[in-house]
């Protein structure tokens, strides 16, 4: 019979569980994780993150930005996006908007110059798990030269994800050559910059056998002074550095590039609503719709792994053993092993549970000897512990 037994993290750890041991791509030593948002806590922080605001649609998107569509909850971030039917296109304020959405960035005050960018994201879903075409949903990054005078796309853009929720053909377009058809088992990733005056479109879709919004996947970049290299779940699918026709991963060291990949650049997170990628096929009934992100992280060589993130707590966390569940409709528990990977989860059991219920009772005593860290999110909060299973 196992034995499960309970070790106390401080509270600065909280927020920082999963992410201090390396993404299995990062093999290098001297690597450390510099900067993640967990996103525990009720409120995007705001030290780090900006909140992109109107009728920001400079590809014929249709979507008013507006902070309320950016939440923070259950230990995830979440962006909304909403449907008006009394709305127009090009409203000056929310409340008069066709669609609404969200988006954030990280400009001037999360940037990076190389390494390795991740995240965790959980692509758009709609009422009751509806999908359907409407949504251009992204995460990925721009080169912060763009804050200070030099414009797209001579500053250099770089996207982990980039997807259309439907299945739908824009035909052939020169203003936008990408892939004919994309749906929500399907995503690219991009790497743009300026060349001979205009962009030069480089991306690789990726497929799935599922939609992308039936768990969270990672992303992510690897990039430094010589190439980069595009992850799904942990594994390679684009680049590196291989020929810099249009559509194929570019060469990064190019003279009309040059100033964009080796400059530091900030994360945006976005849900578009429309758009010429899109071509303007939206179903009003799949609203409203969320997409979610468990974390976003940046590791570097020469940096020191954190010993411990921001925390919005200002309390210790209780042992778990003796901890009761306040709102259990909307709990999660999950066990990691120490590298951050996911072992088990026992949200479904937890939800099922009562107000008062000891979460204790839903750990199976049949994990297999060895160390863990267990994280319970609870009516907003989150808490962490380790745990030892040992026969």
């Amino acid at each position: 019979m196992n034995k499960l037994i309970l070790l106390v993290l401080s509270v600065v750890l909280i927020s920082a569980t999963g992410a201090l041991a390396l993404p299995k791509v990062v093999t290098d030593s001297g690597w450390g994780l510099v900067w993640s948002d967990e996103f525990n806590g009720t409120a995007l922080d705001t030290t780090a993150w900006n909140y992109d605001t109107g009728a920001n649609q400079p590809n014929d998107e249709q979507e008013f930005y507006s902070a309320g569509c950016v939440t923070v909850s259950d230990g995830a971030l979440h962006i909304w996006s909403k449907y008006n039917p009394n709305g127009v296109n090009n409203a000056t304020d929310p409340a008069k908007a066709k669609y609404l959405s969200g988006r954030i960035n990280t400009g001037d005050k999360k940037i990076f110059k190389y390494g390795y960018f991740e995240a965790a994201i959980q692509g758009p879903i709609g009422t009751g798990g509806k999908n359907g075409p409407g949504l251009w949903s992204a995460v990925w990054g721009l080169g912060n030269s763009i804050n200070h005078g030099v414009a797209w796309p001579t500053c250099g853009e770089m996207e982990l994800y980039e997807q259309r929720t439907c299945s739908c053909v824009v035909g052939a377009n020169a203003a936008q050559p990408v892939p004919a058809i994309a749906g929500d088992d399907e995503f690219i990733s991009c790497c743009h910059y300026g060349v001979n005056g205009g962009p030069s479109y480089h991306s690789c879709q990726h497929n799935y056998p599922k939609c992308l919004c039936d768990r969270f996947h990672t992303y992510g970049i690897f990039w430094d002074s010589t190439d980069v290299h595009y992850y799904f779940d942990d594994t390679l699918f684009w680049g590196p550095n291989i020929p810099s026709a249009q559509f194929t991963a570019p060469d990064i060291n190019q003279a009309a590039n040059e100033a964009a990949f080796h400059n530091p650049f900030f994360w945006i997170i976005n849900v578009a609503v429309g758009g010429a990628y899109q071509g303007q096929n939206i179903d009003n009934s799949i609203f409203p719709t969320h997409m979610d992100l468990d974390y976003v992280r940046v590791y570097q060589k020469g940096g020191d792994t954190l010993t411990g993130v921001k925390s919005d707590f200002s309390y210790h966390a209780p042992r778990l053993s003796a901890l009761v569940l306040v709102n259990p409709s909307t709990a999660q528990l999950k066990v990691f092993d120490l590298r951050g990977q996911l072992v088990a989860d026992y949200t479904n059991k937890v939800r099922q549970m009562k107000a008062g219920d000891n979460i204790m009772k839903t750990i199976s005593a049949m994990l297999s000897r060895g160390a863990y860290v267990v994280r319970l999110v609870d009516n907003g909060k989150s808490f962490s512990q380790n745990l030892v299973s040992m026969k």
